[in-house]
């Protein structure tokens, strides 16, 4: 039985220290469990005074060798994230042991020969036992696969579920360091990985159920899209690992579509599954932007700098006086870069996307940007990587203890003071430079406040303006469009009809009914804020936004969101992503 909701293996390795950080200073500590497993007693028992780990933490000496100390620990949480690598030599023993007693797995391999393999071997298996085997957690792949779902999102939302991707291309900019961990996977891959496993790893698909278009690849250098001025950059040395992911969840995807089709699924289902899907004309590839080059000069710039990488990868690869120089002058394992050094560390993502054009239709092109802070490799790895860990455990039985609910993201919807950390104090304090400044600006906006209280109290709910959605369709008299300016906001009316909209509502009040002990709300003694998303009470908002948010786009930000090439039409507002967004569902006291 699973006495912990998250174990780490390999908890005393450089990532492992770092994951253990990260999950021992969470901000929702107090809400899940964890342990942690090592190969060396005393380096954990010295892991726990670092961080300050508390009692429940426990510890499980575990030589990855071992079969039956695998099992222990393995079997004691509900989800594994291992850290224990090389995979190729170590990871296969882990996942037997998350098959046979059932727990999720979470990793940050990036050896795509080696996923291969295990996706062959035991990705039926996995899916009939219900257990969720997810590799490549960090900064291998999960900002790549995200940028291109994000993309396919955005792009639903703007032409329609029937839209599908064409090619993707995400340009990366990143700063960090290099450990011995991952300086011993590159050299078990180059030193053991048959060649034709290798070939087998980086083909198009090679992690996928289903084959689609393949790619170009082996570029010296890559034009960046929509650029001022041509700029150019090199090839990504992640970019095969990560291309293996985006296209497997490409893939997952279509596969899942196709067999929901044969079913004669709902017309929700489809739609909801389409959605999902990239498309038939989907093709996705990487380059880095190390340096700003322009013009013919960069062009040479960067192609010499792809040479000079794939030249370093073959002399690994049949060099082993290369391998031999490369393992005596670099990083022992178990180290990597300073803290600091970390912190300085950081991730640029821009992903540049394009759309099949459908007949009669634009083309269109999506730009979806990702950035963080810190080291990408290890920090920013670290924290991501645990924070699938509580997400893998859906619908696993939980233990009884206290839930969140909404008010812990809402606070005031109880009514109580939200008391901020002190870290908020200071860094206002960094920031403020002219307090005089902001003071005399916050009284001008008490003036104006004061002045809508008193409309506010003479014209009561009256001052929100009300239109019907026919107006919406038809076309804003210039009376409500100046109405809407003054206001800010707008109540758009009969959407649906009415006896649908009662019919949504008896639906989702039955819901209620029977799932009382799972829909959560605020204020606790009389519920007004249901928990519930992806409801039918959400119709049609696409048209609203389309017709109101571009009432107060000014010129200025329309001139930011230019007519994109390939496309006939003028845009009609100056908002980037996604125009429509789930929103919880409030039943107002009163209400039919």
């Amino acid at each position: 039985m699973a006495t912990a909701d998250i174990i780490v293996l390999g908890a005393t390795g450089f990532t492992g220290r770092l994951i253990v950080d990260y999950l021992a200073h969470h901000p929702q500590r107090a809400s899940f469990t964890f342990s942690v497993a090592g190969r060396s007693l005393a380096k954990l028992v010295a892991l726990r005074q670092r961080y300050a780990l508390d009692h429940t933490v426990k510890f499980y000496p575990m030589d990855v060798s071992k079969q039956e100390q695998v099992e222990e620990a393995v079997k004691s949480a509900r989800v594994v994230i291992s850290t224990v690598g090389p995979f190729m030599y170590w990871g296969e023993t882990v996942l037997k042991a998350c098959l046979k007693h059932r727990r999720h797995y979470v990793d940050l391999c990036g050896e795509t020969a080696w996923i291969r393999e295990m996706v062959l071997k035991y990705d039926y298996v996995a899916a009939k036992a219900g257990v969720l085997l997810i590799p490549s957690c960090g900064f291998d792949s999960v900002p790549a696969d995200l940028t291109v779902y994000l993309a396919n999102k955005t792009l639903k939302a703007t032409a329609g579920p029937q839209a599908s991707l064409g090619d993707s291309l995400s340009v990366y900019r990143a700063k960090g360091g290099f450990s011995g961990g991952t300086q011993a996977s590159l050299m078990a891959i180059v030193e053991n990985v048959p060649i034709d496993k290798l070939q087998e790893a980086s083909v198009d698909y090679a992690l996928a159920p289903a084959t689609g278009k393949p790619g170009v690849k082996g570029r010296l250098w890559y034009e960046i899209p929509f650029s001022d001025s041509k700029r150019y950059a090199m090839q990504f040395f992640m970019a095969s690992a990560n291309r293996a992911i985006v296209q497997r969840s490409w893939g997952l995807n279509t596969v899942a579509a196709a067999a929901t089709a044969a079913k004669s699924a709902s017309p929700g289902e489809q739609e909801e599954l389409s959605r999902a899907q990239y498309g038939a004309e989907f093709t996705y590839d990487e380059c880095m932007e190390r340096w700003s080059a322009k013009g013919a000069l960069g062009r040479l710039s960067v192609a010499s700098a792809s040479l000079m990488f794939v030249v370093t990868m073959a002399m690994l690869l049949l060099f082993p006086p290369v391998r031999w120089l490369f393992k005596r002058f670099g990083i022992p394992p178990g180290q990597g870069p300073s803290k600091e050094k970390m912190q300085t560390g950081f991730f640029e993502i821009t992903n540049y996307s394009k759309s099949v054009p459908a007949p009669g239709a634009p083309e269109v092109h999506i730009k979806t940007a990702i950035h963080g802070r810190g080291d990408p490799g290890y920090l920013l790895s670290a924290n991501n990587t645990p924070s699938h860990a509580p997400q893998t455990a859906l619908g696993a039985p939980r233990r009884p203890k206290k839930e969140g609910d909404i008010t812990l993201i809402f606070g005031g919807l109880e009514g109580e003071q939200v008391v901020l950390p002190e870290r908020f104090a200071e860094m206002k304090r960094q920031l403020v430079r002219n307090p005089q400044l902001i003071e005399a600006r916050w009284r001008s906006v008490l003036k104006e406040l004061e002045k809508e209280v008193r409309v506010i109290s003479q014209k009561g709910s009256e001052v929100v303006p009300q239109i019907p959605y026919s107006d919406v369709a038809n076309g804003l008299s210039v009376e409500q469009i100046r109405e809407i300016k003054e206001r800010g906001v707008v109540i758009v009316r009969g959407g649906v009809p009415r006896e649908e909209a009662l019919g949504w509502k008896q639906s989702i009040r039955e819901y209620i009914a029977a799932n009382r002990d799972r829909v959560k709300g605020a204020p606790a003694d009389n519920i007004v804020f249901y928990e519930l998303y992806q409801s039918p009470a959400q119709p049609r908002p696409l048209p609203s936004l389309q017709c109101i948010v571009p009432r107060h786009c000014p010129r200025s930000a329309a001139a930011r969101c230019p007519t994109l090439p390939g496309s006939r039409r003028t845009p009609r507002w100056g908002i980037h992503g996604p125009r429509a967004r789930s929103h919880r569902v409030r039943a107002s006291p009163g209400d039919a």
